[in-house]
């Protein structure tokens, strides 16, 4: 599985971004699981609510079903030229059994519907 996202440096400006280590206040369980994961690759960096909302939902769906997940970032020049290749175009958007999930709408409903 492949969860492309994007993140953005910190702004003033940005009210629906949340810093990845704040969510220990708010939510201490996905907070230390996804900084446990993937703190490196985006240490610093703030996600949108989309974004921040995919990226729970595809840890937790990876998770129940077993399968290994890889998070991509498009703001760093590597993983946009990878997801380039792989024809992603949009984020968020998920790789998931062959086939991509564009968006948060299609993502929740493979999560939903695997439930």
């Amino acid at each position: 599985m492949k969860l492309f996202i994007r993140s953005s440096s910190v702004s003033s400006g940005l009210e629906t971004a949340k810093e990845m280590s704040l969510h220990t206040f708010c939510d201490p369980e996905t907070a230390t699981r996804a900084s446990e994961i993937y703190g490196s690759k985006l240490k610093g960096r703030v996600l949108s609510e989309e974004h921040s909302v995919a990226l729970q939902k595809v840890i937790e769906y990876a998770r129940a079903q077993g399968e290994k997940l890889e998070v991509f970032d498009v703001s760093s020049a590597t993983d946009r030229i990878r997801a380039l290749r792989l024809g992603v175009f949009r984020t968020p958007t998920l790789i998931a059994h062959g086939k991509p999930f564009k968006g948060l709408t299609e993502i929740s409903r493979l999560v939903e519907r695997t439930e």
